[in-house]
């Protein structure tokens, strides 16, 4: 995790880098809405460039972080699906 801001009652916006599953598939591929989070930035941190809303199409790459938010149960569970 890179930053963490509390939202309330279990829930927060992370920023995390980018589980290597994720890399080079998009938003689209992975449909993280899903598993009960919203993907709202993506930082490349070549650039420092923010991208809100994130482009659905755009493989993510090693040098991005994502903006996340959602329940902190199930953004825990993105982060440990980071060996996948």
């Amino acid at each position: 995790m890179l930053d963490y801001l509390p939202l309330g009652a279990g829930c927060s916006v992370q920023e995390v880098s980018i589980p290597p599953a994720w890399l080079g598939k998009t938003l689209r591929e992975l449909a993280p809405r899903t598993h009960g989070i919203q993907v709202v930035g993506v930082r490349c941190s070549l650039s420092d460039r923010l991208s809100v809303p994130p482009d659905a199409d755009a493989p993510f790459k090693d040098s991005d972080s994502a903006i996340v938010a959602g329940a902190d149960e199930a953004l825990r569970g993105v982060l440990a699906a980071k060996g996948s």
